[in-house]
């Protein structure tokens, strides 16, 4: 899998301005919408939201990249 930067997820949003992302392996999903930047995790049941876009996205990185 190609490494994701953070420009890259930032430009990954669809026609309704919505971005999501999830990895069921590592047990997370995360969304973007209308000013909400939020990330699950499952197993722990522990919701992470993120003030902007771009801390959002920063983390979606490390997730993605680490395979977490």
């Amino acid at each position: 899998m190609k490494q994701m930067t953070v420009k890259a997820i930032l430009n990954e949003r669809n026609d309704k301005g919505v971005l999501s992302f999830a990895n069921e392996s590592a047990n997370w999903y995360a969304i973007s919408r209308d000013g909400y930047h939020v990330i699950q995790f499952y197993n722990t049941d522990e919701t992470k939201f993120y003030k902007n876009e771009l801390s959002f996205a920063k983390r979606l990185v490390t997730l993605m990249n680490k395979g977490v």
